[in-house]
C-alpha cells in the first residue's frame, strides 16, 4: 500500500497544479507528492505480490526507469519460455512499475480496432500546464526474414482511429514501441556506434515513443521498422534531465509568433519540455522534406498554449504543428483532475480509451 506523503518546509507552497486540484475537489485532498530533482533509484519491495514498487517521493525519471525495468522482466520471462508477450499486459506493467509516482485509471477494455488507441497519457507540471498524448502500443516483431512493426494493422483502421480520436481530443497521437529485451534484439537497432553486451542504450530503448505522424512515410513505403527505430525515443529520456533540446530548426521559423519561436529556440521545462522533445522528432523529419512553408496560420482557440500555428503540411498528409502542439494546454482537462482525485471520469472519455495515466513533470 502507498504510505502517507510527507512534505518538507521547502515544499509548503502549493503548486498551481495542486491548487487546481484543491479548488475543484475541496480542501480534503492532499496535494500530489513533490518529486524534485532526479535522485539515485532506490527500490523497495512491496507486499503486493512482491512487485518492486518505487517510493512515492521518487523522481519521474526514476519512475520511468523502474517501469522499463519491470517491462523488461516480463518480456525476458516470456522470451526464456519461448512464448510471446503482448502489448496490453506490458502497458499495464509499465504503468504499475511507475506507480505511485504515476497515477492511472483503467477503464473497460475497448476494441482497439475501433478506438485506435490504448491510453491517454497526460504530463502535468507544477504550473498547471499539461501536455496530452494518445498512446497506442505496438511491439517489435521478428519475422523469418525481417523485423517489423505493424502500424497498418487491420488495413489501417486502427491507425486511422488513433489519428481521428487524437484530433477530437486535441492530443498528440503517439505509438509506444515495445522492442523486447536487448538480448532478444541482439544488437539490432543499437543507438551507439559500437554495440556492447550488455548495452545500456539498448536497454533504455525497450519502451520507446514515436509520434504517429512520423510513421506516415513508413506505412506508405513499407519501411515501418526503420522509421520506428530511427525516430523513436526511449520513454525514460522524456524525463531525463540530461536530455536537453537546445534549438529546433523548422522551415516555418520566420513566420512564427514570438512565443512559439521562443518555445522552439530555448530549453523548456515541465509540460513544455515534453512537448518540445516530441515536436523535435517531427521537425527532424520535416527538415528532410523539400516543400516550402505556406506562410499562413490557423487559429487554435484558447485552450492550447499557442493560439496561432502554421498550417504547414510538409509531405505529411495533415498539419503537423496542430497535431502535436494542440496537446500543450494552459490547464489540464477536468477529467485529468478526476483521475488525480479519484473521481469517476465522464463516460464520454471512458468509452473512447482504455485508461488515463498522469505523469508529474
Amino acid at each position: 500500500m502507498r504510505g502517507p506523503v510527507t512534505h518538507s518546509c521547502q515544499e509548503a507552497t502549493l503548486s498551481r497544479r495542486d491548487l487546481l486540484i484543491r479548488q475543484r475537489h475541496g480542501q480534503s485532498k492532499a496535494p500530489w507528492p513533490h518529486y524534485g530533482r532526479r535522485q539515485g533509484l532506490s527500490l523497495v519491495v512491496s507486499v503486493w505480490n512482491s512487485f518492486i514498487m518505487i517510493p512515492s517521493d521518487a523522481s519521474v525519471a526514476d519512475a520511468l526507469q523502474a517501469a522499463r525495468i519491470a517491462a523488461e522482466g516480463h518480456m525476458a520471462a516470456f522470451e526464456a519460455a519461448g512464448d510471446t508477450w503482448y502489448e496490453v499486459p506490458v502497458t499495464q506493467i509499465v504503468l504499475a512499475g511507475a506507480f505511485p509516482v504515476v497515477k492511472f485509471a483503467t477503464f473497460t477494455q475497448n476494441e482497439e480496432a475501433t478506438t485506435g488507441s490504448d491510453w491517454l497519457w497526460w504530463w502535468l507540471d507544477d504550473s498547471g500546464e499539461a501536455f496530452g498524448m494518445l498512446v497506442q502500443a505496438k511491439r517489435l516483431l521478428r519475422k523469418p526474414s525481417k523485423w517489423d512493426v505493424d502500424f497498418d494493422f487491420n488495413k489501417g483502421a486502427q491507425r486511422r482511429a488513433l489519428i481521428e480520436t487524437g484530433r477530437n481530443l486535441k492530443v498528440a497521437p503517439m505509438y509506444a514501441i515495445y522492442e523486447g529485451t536487448s538480448e532478444w534484439r541482439g544488437g539490432a537497432f543499437c543507438r551507439q556506434k559500437e554495440h556492447s553486451n550488455p548495452c545500456e542504450s539498448c536497454r533504455r530503448s525497450t519502451v520507446s515513443l514515436v509520434p504517429a505522424i512520423v510513421t506516415d512515410f513508413a506505412v506508405e513505403h513499407d519501411v515501418q521498422v526503420s522509421i520506428a527505430m530511427d525516430e523513436s525515443l526511449p520513454l525514460e529520456s522524456i524525463a531525463d534531465p540530461d536530455v536537453i533540446i537546445r534549438q529546433i530548426w523548422d522551415s516555418n521559423l520566420k513566420d512564427l509568433e514570438p512565443d512559439l519561436a521562443q518555445f522552439l529556440f530555448e530549453p523548456q521545462v515541465g509540460a513544455r519540455r515534453v512537448a518540445q522533445i516530441v515536436f523535435e522528432k517531427v521537425t527532424k523529419v520535416r527538415r528532410g522534406q523539400f516543400s516550402g512553408p505556406t506562410g499562413t496560420k490557423v487559429e487554435r482557440g484558447t485552450e492550447p498554449i499557442f493560439a496561432k500555428l502554421p498550417d504547414d503540411y510538409g509531405h505529411f498528409n495533415r498539419q503537423y504543428y496542430p497535431e502535436i502542439l494542440d496537446g500543450l494546454r494552459r490547464e489540464a482537462p477536468d477529467y485529468v483532475l478526476d483521475v488525480l482525485t479519484d473521481v469517476e471520469v465522464p463516460e464520454a472519455i471512458r468509452s473512447r480509451v482504455a485508461g488515463i495515466a498522469v505523469f508529474s513533470c
